[in-house]
């Protein structure tokens, strides 16, 4: 949890597996190039074209994932969606069979909170779940911690663009090394 001035908290998907991931996938091509000797202009742009993929696989499977905390919102970040929901509005934090953390709105809407799942799998029972509980516990100490304003309005749901333009991105550069690399 990051907490700052002005009353706001925010805490990030802290999993460590995307981010040991990203960095094999992008080993990978980079061991390719040094180990099997020389190759062409095309075949080493192709190799460093899937660097991208891997960059992009591990920001969405790991710190893409946050919940925020202001005195007049709580903001529910996920690889491509951002909830916006006024203070007035937030209910509770609900867990449901270790596999799905929601918050839950006053009139019973569930807002998937990916922050504090692992990135792979599920926590499961005995320590996973006792750690899923703990992370839900921080997010609901951020919400207590955090003074409450006023606030009108509804849940604003809106579309994470950067993160559509990097799966964009980097699917194209993925493309242009398979193109490369087999052409």
């Amino acid at each position: 949890m990051k907490a700052s001035g002005g009353g706001r908290a925010r805490y990030r998907r802290d999993d460590k597996l995307p981010l040991v991931v990203a960095i094999l996938l992008a080993a990978g091509p980079v061991a390719n190039a040094v180990l099997n000797g020389p190759h062409s202009a095309g075949e080493i742009v192709g190799l460093l074209g899937m660097l991208p993929l891997a960059v992009c696989l591990g920001y969405l499977a790991g710190p893409a994932a946050a919940f925020g905390v202001t005195p007049d919102r709580v903001v529910v970040d996920n690889p491509f969606f951002r909830y916006s929901v006024p203070r007035h509005l937030f209910a509770d934090i609900g867990v449901l069979e270790n596999i799905a953390v929601d918050l839950v709105t006053k009139d019973g809407a569930e807002i998937p909170v990916h922050a504090v799942l692992p990135a792979i799998g599920s926590p499961g029972g005995g320590p996973g779940r006792r750690r899923l509980l703990g992370k839900v516990r921080t997010l609901l100490q951020m919400i207590d911690d955090v003074p409450v304003a006023p606030t009108t309005g509804s849940v604003d749901r809106t579309l994470r663009l950067g993160s559509v333009l990097l799966v964009v991105g980097s699917g194209a550069s993925f493309g242009l090394s398979v193109f490369l690399l087999t052409g």
